[in-house]
């Protein structure tokens, strides 16, 4: 059943983002400058960011076989009250902690500890996913939209 919405929800996305970004939005003259620190660009990154999704959920659906426990009641199964609060206060102590130690530190020490949180006990996976997003991240903000994170504290 997961997989059918999975499916759908992705051609739904899909198409309504890329007919978005073809005739929706507006091209502004300020749009003839870089791409960094220009929010005019940002609404058309979105649309790209959902067509991704879309094509990702498509493609992931295709590729995953049905299973017996599958359905809709698996879907809200794992949530749990606790978990929601617990996880809200992490992503808020993350944002505090840029304040505090920095985009580095506060993000080498939230991703593993949300990680933990929702499961991934393999260190191994987790370190390498941590330093990976980490990296991407950064890279995205500093280097391509140009929009500097606060580095370290001191």
């Amino acid at each position: 059943m997961k997989k059918l919405t999975d499916l759908w929800i992705g051609a739904g996305v899909l198409p309504i983002a890329a007919l978005l970004y073809v005739t929706g939005l507006p091209k502004t003259d300020a749009m003839e400058t870089s791409i960094a620190m220009n929010p005019a660009w940002y609404p058309w990154l979105l649309l790209v960011l959902a067509m991704l999704c879309g094509l990702g959920l498509m493609v992931s659906a295709l590729l995953r076989r049905a299973g017996p426990s599958e359905g809709a009641a698996g879907i809200t199964a794992g949530v749990r009250p606790g978990r929601m609060v617990a996880g809200l206060l992490a992503i808020c102590l993350y944002v505090a902690g840029f304040w505090f130690v920095g985009y580095w530190v506060a993000t080498l020490l939230f991703i593993p500890a949300l990680s933990w949180g929702l499961g991934h006990r393999k260190p191994a996976e987790v370190a390498l996913v941590t330093l990976i997003v980490t990296s991407l991240v950064w890279l995205v903000f500093t280097r391509l939209l140009l929009i500097p994170l606060r580095d370290w504290p001191f």
